[in-house]
């Protein structure tokens, strides 16, 4: 089991997946799992148990790196969401077209 300050950041990566979702950058959950080779599985379950002590820290990288997510958000809370210079990432949908 995860300590209170380690749910916290898991908590916020699901709440980044569900920004980038609703900010359209990614179409769902599918495509973050399928793209980086997640167990579908064990993220579902996390994402209803985040204390669960199966998290990938590697998972946070992947925001950070390929959709500009803010890692001082991703791992305090504070600050904008995304980086400054990644106010609009490119998308995932447009990827797609």
């Amino acid at each position: 089991m995860l300590n209170e300050q380690s749910t916290h950041i898991v908590i916020r990566f699901f709440e980044a997946i569900q920004r980038l979702i609703d900010d359209r950058v990614i179409r769902g959950r599918k495509t973050f799992t399928s793209r980086y080779g997640i167990n579908r599985w064990n993220f579902i379950t996390l994402s209803r148990e985040p204390s669960r002590n199966i998290f990938q820290v590697g998972w946070l990288e992947n925001l950070v790196r390929d959709y500009g997510v803010n890692p001082m958000w991703l791992l305090t809370g504070q600050g904008d969401f995304y980086t400054p210079e990644n106010e609009k990432p490119a998308t995932d949908l447009q990827a797609d077209k």
